[in-house]
């Protein structure tokens, strides 16, 4: 009886293979950090990505939740989603927790952008405080924020305000610096 010689992989093997590696590779570069994109387009996307989650979280656990946004001179300004628990030594001061997971709760600021005001309710909290926090209520309902963000690009410096929308929940952008009591509420 002749026996058969194999040479070469069959295709079903090949792809198999294929596969395999093509998994491991989504796994390997899903944890490989990146530069983030510096565009306004993006961070405008990113900055209504953690409010959405904010919000998402707020209604479906019936908590108050905050996006915690602060200022590093160091590693760079960052935004992180908490939720409010009772503290069980001090009952009536508010613990805040991080929420995860960690990739939709954190959203680091891009090393060409910086925080340059943060507005809470017409006033400005970033002049006194290196931490400030937006609330938003297990109804959805975000309290007034504006955020006034520098970004250099080509040695180019341009502004721009975000403000949140706060019966919407997400940001509305719009070049150069505008004073919260400048941006008029839409009428209905």
């Amino acid at each position: 009886m002749a026996r058969h010689v194999r040479s070469a992989f069959t295709l079903l093997e090949t792809l198999i293979i294929m596969t395999l590696i093509g998994a491991m590779m989504g796994v390997i570069f899903k944890y490989v950090p990146r530069q983030p994109s510096a565009t306004w387009a993006t961070i405008v996307q990113e900055c209504n990505n953690i409010a959405a989650f904010a919000r998402q979280e707020a209604l479906a656990t019936g908590k108050i939740h905050r996006i915690l946004m602060t200022k590093d001179e160091k590693r760079g300004d960052y935004f992180r989603v908490e939720r409010q628990e009772k503290d069980p030594e001090e009952p009536t001061k508010p613990l805040y927790v991080s929420v995860s997971p960690a990739p939709l709760a954190f959203y680091r600021l891009p090393e060409s952008v910086s925080l340059a005001a943060i507005y809470i309710q017409g006033e400005n909290m970033l002049e006194e405080h290196q931490s400030v926090s937006a609330h938003v209520m297990p109804t959805g309902l975000w309290e007034p924020l504006t955020l006034h963000i520098l970004r250099t690009h080509d040695e180019e410096e341009s502004k721009g305000t975000l403000t949140l929308e706060p019966f919407m929940g997400h940001f509305r952008f719009m070049f150069e610096f505008v004073k919260p009591a400048l941006i008029k509420p839409a009428k209905v």
